[in-house]
């Protein structure tokens, strides 16, 4: 290369600042992204190294966020529930003074005309079981149905993400079974709810070993941790407060509980730790309860309410619950 050309290269790059900081700036975006290509980011339990926080600061060991007389006496007739549909009850807390936000939905297994619903199938996976993410919210107003109505939708199961998070493609991480179809191997370490059909009936158990699911499971979808295992609250050495999402079933398996607790703008919301979550969901009547993906993750949406709302991350698999309709033909 001639002389003159490494100096006018020198001149133009080197000499002005500005010039050589944004083409730095450049390389590092793309090197960025042509590493996302070929790694990945998964949502992670608050158990691991990531989250550990110095200060105790759940509800049993001091923390004030003034729940309602009801939440501590066990008594949700006060809780000023309010019906979506047959079989689909919601109520909602606010503590403006902590402050704090949750949303509670109790759906009755038993009503034939409520039936679980999930995403994605079978047939929105690639080879690799990789698909493209919804948010709830998305979920609910895409979703046609000939003879029912999607209702309510919720985040479910942890998953894989490119690392730069501009790819849509999501990869679940644990159980995941769809229509008695496993679409995603199980791991001991985390829980999973399963969904079974006893005598006609529709029945949901939670089990604290993926690997352990009933072989007649119709829907399963994994999460972490049981947080509560009947009826006590389990211990975690973990207690940041954060957004959460967490199923819980009561003792006779009927009834499933569905709690939404915001955390991600903690000027409106602080979020709760495992064992507070495990808390409200005992005092609303679950026997067995386990943690779903939480932090950005968390989402809920119920038709006609603005809840989580349109802007939210795309998460992996939801679980939905549909009321059906009889068509009349004269």
């Amino acid at each position: 290369m001639p002389t003159n050309l490494y100096g006018a290269v020198w001149r133009t790059f080197f000499r002005r600042p500005l010039i050589f900081s944004s083409l730095t700036l450049l390389f590092l975006v793309l090197v960025s992204l042509l590493a996302g290509l070929f790694t990945s980011c998964t949502t992670l339990p608050e158990n691991s190294q990531l989250y550990q926080c110095n200060q105790v600061t759940h509800v049993r060991h001091g923390m004030d966020f003034h729940p309602p007389l009801s939440l501590t006496t066990g008594d949700t007739t006060s809780w000023n529930w309010e019906e979506i549909a047959e079989g689909i009850s919601y109520t909602s807390y606010t503590a403006n003074r902590a402050p704090l936000r949750w949303h509670l939905v109790s759906i009755d297994l038993h009503r034939p005309n409520l039936v679980p619903l999930a995403y994605p199938t079978a047939q929105h996976m690639d080879s690799q079981g990789r698909f493209n993410g919804k948010t709830t919210y998305q979920l609910l107003q895409e979703t046609e149905l000939q003879d029912s109505q999607l209702l309510v939708t919720v985040n479910a199961t942890p998953f894989k993400t490119p690392l730069t998070g501009l790819s849509p493609k999501r990869q679940i991480t644990g159980l995941y079974i769809h229509q008695g179809q496993l679409l995603s191997p199980p791991l001991s370490r985390y829980s999973a709810i399963c969904f079974t059909r006893h005598n006609g009936s529709l029945a949901a158990t939670i089990i604290s070993d993926q690997t352990q699911y009933p072989p007649e499971t119709e829907l399963a979808l994994g999460g972490f941790f049981t947080i509560l295992k009947e009826g006590e609250i389990q211990d975690f050495p973990a207690c940041s407060l954060d957004s959460r999402t967490a199923l819980g079933i009561t003792k006779d398996e009927r009834y499933i509980l569905i709690l939404y607790i915001e955390g991600e703008k903690q000027k409106e919301s602080l979020g709760l730790t495992y064992e507070e979550t495990a808390l409200i969901l005992q005092a609303a009547g679950a026997w067995n309860a386990l943690q779903m993906d939480g932090g950005g993750s968390a989402a809920l949406s119920i038709k006609g309410k603005e809840i989580t709302g349109k802007k939210h991350r795309r998460g992996a698999n939801i679980l939905g619950f549909a009321q059906t309709f009889s068509l009349n033909i004269d």
